[in-house]
């Protein structure tokens, strides 16, 4: 340390020259640097989730969340395993070692949990990661219209578009407005007397609205694409489906006394008897 400070002193030109360069050297290093104001880390944690309509805490404990624990303890880079169980939902958090291959480890999963079986009906499991590119980094608000629906359809149909075309933009989501749900209520005593089954609407209901694809069509030296169905875009087009009837109601009505006439047929003897050891009836020609 001596000598070097000697050294110093002894050419202090030299020293203070040394001094420019490496000051000069770190600005330029400095401006060469990749510099990001939100720059992309991905967090080693992945986590499963598994919706289970109508389940309790303990079915999914049992049938979800413990065959989703052995399916990625197995896994290479797992270090933890941690989980949750309530009611219709099943969440397993999983963190990996630093420096695992998240879109890796991702597919592994995803392998692991849809080769399960004996998963109960509904339940359909999702590997979910995420990183800081993930979260949005514009945020627009935006008010005006007539309602909150024609706000959202003229965002939709215009705005969303636009941004969603700009470089660079991967992904574009609206929210802050609710989607309308239209609730159907069946009605018992009416269906029964027009012949219709519960089964019936709900058929209905699931196969109309679709807009399914149903090839192509040459034409010319160009193809179009074909499709069948058209969706229902309004309450009236709704209440206006057809529905089939299982009987009618007359048929039904008719069907009841004679089933009843029928059970009776097994306890009186008397509908059994022959004819002429039945006693005689108004109108009868005996």
């Amino acid at each position: 340390m001596n000598a070097l400070s000697r050294l110093s002193l002894r050419n202090r030109a030299l020293t203070a020259l040394l001094t420019v360069f490496l000051m000069v050297g770190g600005v330029i290093a400095m401006g060469s640097l990749k510099q990001e104001l939100i720059p992309s880390i991905q967090f080693p944690i992945m986590g499963i989730v598994t919706p289970v309509p109508g389940a309790s805490a303990s079915v999914v404990e049992a049938r979800v969340t413990r065959p989703m624990e052995g399916a990625v303890l197995g896994l290479r880079g797992v270090t933890k395993v941690t989980s949750t169980s309530s009611d219709s939902v099943s969440t397993v958090m999983v963190t990996l070692a630093y420096g695992e291959d998240l879109g890796t480890a991702q597919t592994d999963a995803q392998r692991a949990v849809l080769n399960l079986r004996g998963l109960p009906d509904g339940a359909t499991p999702q590997v979910i990661t995420g990183s800081i590119g993930d979260f949005p980094i514009i945020q627009m608000s935006m008010s005006g219209g007539a309602d909150q629906q024609q706000l959202l359809a003229t965002v939709r149909a215009q705005v969303v578009p636009k941004i969603a075309g700009i470089a660079g933009v991967r992904d574009v989501q609206v929210s802050g407005v609710a989607d309308q749900v239209v609730v159907v209520d069946l009605d018992g005593a009416k269906l029964a007397a027009a012949g219709v089954s519960p089964t019936a609407v709900s058929d209905v209901l699931k196969v109309n609205g679709l807009v399914i694809p149903a090839g192509q069509l040459a034409e010319g030296r160009s193809e179009l694409s074909v499709q069948v169905g058209s969706p229902i875009t309004s309450v009236d087009q709704l209440a206006a489906l057809p529905l089939p009837r299982t009987a009618t109601p007359a048929a039904t009505a008719a069907a009841t006394p004679a089933t009843a006439g029928h059970r009776r047929g097994h306890h009186e003897t008397n509908d059994h008897a022959p004819d002429h050891a039945r006693e005689p009836r108004h109108g009868d020609p005996r």
